[in-house]
């Protein structure tokens, strides 16, 4: 789809715009895996932040490794907390 590519290839509002028109097809595998990836390897924060939170509503318990990853490597603090926010919404709290 368009905003897949979008989410590789866009500048950092355009994948910012991505997410959330990913957003809706979210739980289909091929969707949240190139979200995941982009969540470990996107250069911007925002984009990884938005990604955290988009995961955070969706409570898909298939995003919680890539969340925990992102909580205990990401470099930017605002990235880090969203993931702790998404993993204590699908697991609770005792899942950190």
């Amino acid at each position: 789809s368009e905003a897949m590519k979008v989410l590789r290839i866009g500048d950092e509002l355009a994948r910012l715009q991505a997410v959330d028109d990913l957003e809706p097809f979210a739980r289909d595998d091929k969707v949240r895996t190139a979200l995941q990836e982009r969540l470990s390897d996107d250069r911007e924060p925002a984009v990884r932040k938005a990604i955290a939170e988009l995961f955070g509503r969706l409570k898909d318990p298939k995003t919680v490794a890539a969340l925990k990853r992102t909580y205990a490597e990401d470099e930017d603090r605002d990235v880090r907390q969203a993931a702790y926010k998404a993993v204590a919404l699908i697991e609770g709290y005792a899942g950190l």
